[in-house]
This record gives structure tokens, sequence and C-alpha cells, in this order.
């Protein structure tokens, strides 16, 4: 039943999942000498509002979105923000994560070309997110980084430039296509079969299909 928590001025670190699942949790505000955001550490929770002290020198927060000071990471984004499409800024290289879990009010979140790393459960039960591109930079996809209830999710590409990876009627492949990575849950159809060679299915890559 908890709609807002109050941290203190005396905290210096989240850890991973420290608040997490609190669906009626709308609004987090983190102070000043919180030196340290684990991946995963406000995921889950019902933010409308994610705001920081102008003071903390580690962590930057814009547009509903929480990063390092350098903004390479994202860590966190406010996962029920009013927003429908959301950008990431071209100095992120990973996204961590849990960082758009529940994110139920996004239909489209753009990847740049500065991404290298996507994180475990990255995407995570976004309800209308209806496909994602990955660029050409990504060479890391952690397990379950597009699971979860995502029953909008149509289509999974893959830039044909991609090194590491390579995408196949919306289902994303290793680029040797020894490893299925992830099969988009809302692509419609009622059988799949698996490329003959490949040798390894990525945890999640089926989770929750309808």
């Amino acid at each position: 039943n908890m709609n807002s928590i109050t941290l203190p001025s005396t905290l210096t670190a989240i850890r991973t999942q420290g608040i997490y699942a609190c669906y009626r949790l709308n609004t987090i505000h983190i102070p000043a000498a919180v030196a340290l955001i684990e991946e995963g550490a406000i995921s889950q929770n019902g933010i409308t509002s994610l705001t920081i002290d102008a003071a903390n020198s580690h962590y930057v927060v814009e547009d509903n979105a929480l990063y390092d000071k350098d903004k390479t990471l994202i860590l966190q984004y406010a996962n029920n923000a009013p927003a429908t499409s959301f950008s990431i800024p071209s100095t992120v290289t990973r996204i961590g994560n849990y960082a758009f879990d529940n994110c139920d009010n996004l239909v489209s979140v753009t990847i740049p070309n500065s991404v290298k790393e996507i994180g475990t459960w990255a995407f995570f039960q976004c309800s209308k997110l209806a496909s994602i591109y990955i660029p050409a930079s990504v060479i890391k996809i952690e397990e379950g980084a597009f699971t979860g209830y995502n029953y909008a999710m149509t289509s999974l590409e893959v830039d044909p430039a991609n090194p590491a990876y390579t995408s196949v009627d919306g289902v994303i492949y290793t680029k040797d296509m020894s490893t299925i990575v992830a099969y988009p849950v809302a692509n419609g159809q009622n059988e799949y079969t698996i490329f003959d060679g490949t040798t390894i299915i990525y945890g999640y890559s089926f989770a929750d299909g309808q």
C-alpha cells in the first residue's frame, strides 16, 4: 500500500532490488550522498516521477531517466511516466538490467548507435512496446532482455551491419545462428521451427509466449 518513501540524507547506496515491485510507489527522490545505485535497484515500481538532488556527484536524472554521471549507463526509466516514446541519449553505451521494466506507457524506444550492451530484463513487461530495433553497435544482449508480458511486441529487428547478432523474421539469433536469443511473443505464429544448426536456446527466449 506504500505510495511514497523518503530516503534520508545519510543514504549512500541502494542495492539491487532494494526498492522493488512497490506498484503504488509513484515518486522517488534520490539524495545527494548516494554514491552507489546498482542495476535494478529501483525496478518494477509505479514511478511517475524520478528526481535527484542537484548536488549528487555520481548520478543524474533527465526526462525521468536515471543515468550515471557521464550518461554512459542508463539505470532506470520511471516506469509509469506518461510519455509514450523515449529516445536513449547517444552517450549511453549500456542499457542496465531492468532499465525499462514494466514501462506500460511506452510504445517506442529508440536505441542509438552508441549502445554496446543490453542488460538482463532491460525491456521486461513493456506491454505496449511493439518492436525494438537493435543497432549495429550492440555486441552483447543478456538473457531475458525482451521477455515478460510484452504482448504487443511483434518484431525484434537487428541492423544488418551488426557483427554479433542477426534477425530472421523478427527473431534474434547470434550472427552464426548457433544461439536463438529472443523471440517476440506477439508475432502471431502458432508454431515456430528453430533453425537447423542452432545449438543453444538463450534463457527466457520463449518466456511468456501467448
